[in-house]
């Protein structure tokens, strides 16, 4: 009896053991987002909104819309757009050390690194977790293992970031699983040329302001292509057009590669109206918060 009262109590406490080990594993939950037929994001009411401008072998140009009145930096398409290619690592300062780093990768990013010195790069909150930042030389390195892949991503240690904090820095090169490399080459801040090691190349023109007013993309073993190519004569090219507000660009166009005409309304607090080729009237329109809201910063509401 004693022995089977102890074999009892060994398998309840194993048991717990395996849920514990269980809870452990799957403290961090997935991120996923709820969004409704039109695009709204049921969590916090913001839009998710992305399309593909351009596409071809293993290089695509993706370009997305974010909410809110506070962007991270000052990305090619004009406020409240960005683009996969929007890669760079974020300085934020600190009054004592240390100071904090976080990788922005087109729409996502990792969680925030505490920077004490070249040596010492630590996880400042789990969702760090997922990945690591290291420093070589005067060049961060970021090892994504959000999904196991392991990409690597390595940061130039010249080009900064329009709109960030002068200590960020733009991505350089990123090196994937499959053993295909993607190389990014810059005119100032601005970014020129993505070579993708597939034999592709995505080519950027800007106006004097820094916002791209065409893309294009190429296959390298039919046309040459280098950082002082342009999109002029192109055959797959996407253009773009803009409007300025008290003083901030807002994209308003859109001229895919079929030559047909996407139009957009954006405002300070995002977009309000989109007009996709053939419509002439809005297939989604954002109202802005009343001014009497209790957070005037609020993403715009449908």
């Amino acid at each position: 009896m004693q022995n089977n009262y102890w074999k009892a109590v060994a398998i309840v406490l194993g048991a717990m053991a395996g849920i514990a080990s269980m809870a452990h594993a799957d403290i961090i939950p997935p991120k996923v987002v709820a969004t409704t037929p039109g695009g709204l994001n049921v969590a916090d009411g913001s839009l998710q909104y992305s399309v593909t401008d351009l596409a071809l072998g293993t290089l695509k140009l993706e370009r997305f819309y974010r909410t809110s009145r506070q962007q991270p930096n000052d990305p090619a398409f004009g406020t409240n757009f960005s683009n996969n290619f929007d890669i760079y690592v974020a300085y934020r300062n600190s009054s004592t050390s240390p100071t904090f780093r976080t990788v922005h990768i087109g729409n996502g990013a990792s969680g925030t690194f505490a920077y004490y010195n070249s040596s010492t790069i630590l996880p400042s909150g789990m969702d760090a977790e997922k990945g690591t930042l290291t420093q070589s030389g005067s060049q961060f390195i970021y090892v994504d293992g959000s999904d196991s892949s392991g990409t690597i991503y390595t940061f130039s240690a010249t080009v900064g970031v329009a709109g960030a904090a002068t200590q960020s820095r733009r991505v350089e090169r990123i090196d994937f699983p499959d053993g295909r490399r993607q190389t990014f080459s810059y005119s100032g801040n601005n970014l020129k040329l993505v070579e993708d090691s597939g034999g592709y190349a995505v080519v950027f023109d800007y106006n004097a302001s820094g916002d791209a007013t065409a893309a294009c993309i190429f296959n390298r073993s039919q046309s040459y292509v280098s950082a002082s190519s342009t999109c002029s004569g192109a055959q797959i090219k996407t253009a773009y057009g803009y409007t300025v507000t008290l003083s901030k660009p807002y994209l308003t166009s859109v001229t895919d590669v079929l030559g047909q005409v996407t139009s957009y309304t954006n405002d300070n607090w995002g977009m309000t109206c989109l007009k996709p080729p053939g419509y002439s009237s809005c297939t989604m329109s954002n109202s802005k918060p009343r001014m009497s809201s209790p957070n005037p910063s609020a993403p715009p509401r449908t």
